[in-house]
């Protein structure tokens, strides 16, 4: 059987990022991650990234993984922690409509649809990503009606009006994101905030992310076995313009304080159960390494929930 022909990155469009050339320069982040994700057993996972064209796409970090496996496990709990969640509010509170943010090459929309044929379930990225994913699903998925790939930049509430019109007003939503704020500065992330606020007034229902839990003081001591956080970090400045530290709070307590004082309310889940295995784990050599990082993952590692009730 010939080999299916990987699918090439598609220049940005104007107009749509989140500032202009934002996303031409964020982009590689999406296809590492992908890259990343193969080596966690999760389903479509390996057969997206057979598909993406990797060579020269991913920042350096990705292309060399013996530097960053340390950091495979974090991710990993990262992804199923925050799928975890999700489920947890399906499963409930009988949630039955989720819109992820910034969905780039996760596989979670087809994955929850596949468990949950009833769930309605929209990715929104901007459209050149949207466009490459179209393509991605077609091929390692069958077609689903309740699957639905929107065009949407998540800082403009305009285009996610279009998108919500695609669910039920009477029903509760999720919003979700992984791997989103971090790249977002203050003024970009109230944005969003804002936006997700109107969402949640007018459905009801929850925000399920991962992400305040990168703040700056777990970043350090996750690097700081390796003592590698100066040289990653600034290799991502580089190549997105974007800086992890200047973006990031403080530690728990300060993220705690900036989303309760934006109105949130808040309910924190741990990424990780007791006894929990990780796919990835192994990939680390030195096993006081492996539960550094383990210890790592059951002290910070938690998906935030937030709500308006």
């Amino acid at each position: 059987m010939d080999k299916e022909p990987t699918i090439p990155i598609k220049k940005a469009e104007s107009g749509v990022n989140l500032e202009k050339g934002a996303y031409e320069k964020i982009g590689p982040t999406a296809y590492g991650q992908a890259k990343w994700r193969a080596k966690y057993g999760i389903p479509y996972a390996q057969e997206i990234n057979d598909l993406i064209n990797n060579e020269n796409k991913g920042l350096k970090i990705y292309e060399n993984l013996g530097i960053t496996y340390y950091l495979l496990p974090i991710f990993e709990m990262r992804y199923k922690g925050t799928d975890k969640a999700i489920r947890k509010y399906i499963e409930e509170e009988k949630i039955s409509q989720v819109v992820e943010l910034a969905a780039g090459l996760s596989p979670e929309g087809m994955v929850l649809t596949d468990a949950y044929p009833e769930l309605k379930y929209i990715e929104t990225d901007l459209p050149e990503m949207t466009e490459i994913k179209k393509e991605i699903v077609g091929k390692v998925s069958q077609k689903k009606e309740n699957l639905n790939l929107a065009s949407a930049n998540a800082l403009d509430f305009s285009q996610m009006e279009k998108v919500l019109e695609n669910l039920d007003p009477n029903k509760k939503v999720i919003i979700t994101n992984t791997g989103l704020l971090i790249y977002l500065k203050p003024s970009e992330r109230k944005n969003l905030m804002d936006n997700i606020q109107k969402i949640l007034k007018k459905f009801g229902g929850v925000w399920i992310t991962p992400d305040p839990s990168m703040h700056n003081e777990r970043r350090r001591l996750m690097h700081a076995w390796r003592n590698s956080q100066q040289a990653i970090e600034g290799e991502v400045k580089q190549a997105t313009e974007r800086n992890y530290q200047q973006n990031s709070l403080e530690n728990e307590k300060a993220t705690d304080d900036f989303y309760a004082q934006a109105g949130f309310k808040i309910k924190k889940l741990s990424q990780m159960d007791e006894g929990e295995e990780l796919a990835s784990i192994d990939l680390i050599e030195d096993k006081n390494e492996r539960e550094y990082i383990i210890k790592n993952i059951q002290e910070y590692g938690k998906v935030w929930v937030f709500s308006l009730e």
